[in-house]
């Protein structure tokens, strides 16, 4: 006899608690032209250390009153999203910390995760991959020290977190989970595209060596998901190491729903709408282990799209309603959810 547990994989979009601080632009009464903007260098260098190396601030009470908290609005959606569906388990990216980790499921999802999991990783924006789950965390495994063997740096910006999950406190882990959230596709230059594909291949090698190695060449040694952001679509090169391994898909194999939307057909097995090239794609995986595939064949998988906003025009169904124009979107990718049968 199995038990059912449902999980998701959402990129909430700079889920932060930091605010933005902007100096003050005004010249003083009496100062010169050149006092203000001698006053003003001298600011704007104690701000940026602020940031870069957390410095104090001694204008504190003037500064704060120019203060504005980073997408308040969005949060309370990103929530929506979750709250619809009530998974066991969710995974994130682009979480700033375990305090806006915990921030937000105390006050936005009102306590409804006993369990939570985020390891500051080596992003510079200071994004991270996390959970929160219903079921207790038997362990955590964390590789952000792993090498890069080309440069010599670390491997992953941010991690691929790996997580035991068991049916009781103390029990024997029942599922294991790697989350991942691959290197961005964002570049200036034709050079900085290539080195950042390069990047997110040796990345997605990594991944695919380490579970053949753990699960056997046949990945039976267990049930495992893989899941997260991997910043390239399915037909991509550089993924094919692990999408070409025995696991699956299941945005693409799995009888497809999404809320709200009449009519549904294999063109809508997208997760992420890229605006400059008017052009949608799939970014957000849920990769299952053989065992569990053949154990969860009949679920469905959920592309839950209510919380992009109107300017994504490759979506015609309903919007959650504080969802319309930019910047009152959930995310800028979708979240999925499938149930497993463990």
């Amino acid at each position: 006899m199995t038990t059912p547990i449902t999980i998701g994989t959402f990129n909430v979009e700079n889920l932060f608690m930091r605010y933005k601080f902007f100096y003050p632009a005004k010249k003083k009464k009496g100062e010169t032209e050149e006092e203000a903007k001698k006053r003003e260098e001298k600011e704007r260098k104690k701000f940026e250390a602020f940031k870069e190396k957390g410095a104090y601030i001694e204008n504190l009470s003037r500064i704060l009153e120019d203060k504005k908290t980073i997408h308040a609005g969005q949060t309370s959606n990103s929530a929506k999203v979750i709250v619809a569906h009530k998974p066991d388990i969710i995974a994130f990216q682009e979480v700033e910390n375990m305090e806006a980790l915990k921030k937000f499921n105390s006050e936005y999802l009102r306590g409804y995760y006993d369990y939570r999991i985020l390891i500051d990783g080596n992003d510079p924006r200071m994004i991270d991959v996390c959970l929160l789950s219903k079921y207790p965390l038997t362990y955590v495994k964390t590789n952000i020290h792993v090498a890069d063997p080309v440069t010599k740096g670390k491997l992953f910006s941010r991690d691929c977190l790996e997580v035991g999950i068991g049916f009781e406190e103390g029990g024997n882990t029942v599922l294991t989970l790697f989350l991942n959230h691959f290197k961005s596709q964002l570049a200036k230059t034709q050079q900085e595209k290539v080195r950042g594909k390069e990047k997110r291949r040796r990345q997605v090698e990594w991944v695919a060596n380490m579970l053949t190695k753990r699960y056997g060449p046949d990945l039976r040694g267990g049930d495992f998901v893989v899941l997260g952001d991997f910043n390239a679509d399915h037909d991509t090169e550089e993924l094919q190491s692990l999408l070409g391994l025995d696991l699956e898909n299941v945005v693409h194999t799995r009888h497809l729903e999404i809320p709200k939307q009449s009519t549904v057909s294999d063109t809508d097995r997208w997760t992420h709408y890229f605006e400059q090239e008017n052009s949608v794609s799939q970014l957000d995986y849920i990769l299952l282990s053989p065992t569990l595939r053949e154990k969860s064949i009949q679920e469905k998988v959920i592309i839950e799209k209510r919380g992009l906003a109107n300017y994504v025009k490759p979506y015609k169904g309903e919007r959650f309603p504080t969802v319309g124009p930019r910047d009152t979107e959930a995310s800028d990718h979708c979240a999925v959810f499938t149930t497993l049968q463990i």
